[in-house]
């Protein structure tokens, strides 16, 4: 997924989940992504809610490429 197929769909009700790390995403990430380290999935993948669709991003490109294509970020 790149960062424009993401952002097209941050308009709707979806939950977007950040897999990196805390320090990762404390450094800029999509406004309303929620930070669940893909290190501890066993402690939050039942969370997850199941009446909207959930992204689980890890944009090609990271970050960088977001920022190249002038998608706001939150720090």
């Amino acid at each position: 997924m790149g960062p424009e197929d993401l952002y097209a769909h941050l308009s709707g009700e979806v939950l977007v989940v950040d897999v990196r790390t805390p320090m990762e995403f404390a450094q800029g990430h999509v406004p309303g992504a929620k930070n669940y380290p893909l290190q501890s999935i066993d402690a939050w993948w039942r969370e997850l809610p199941k009446d909207k669709p959930v992204y689980l991003y890890n944009v090609q490109g990271g970050v960088l490429a977001i920022e190249r294509m002038d998608y706001p970020l939150v720090r």
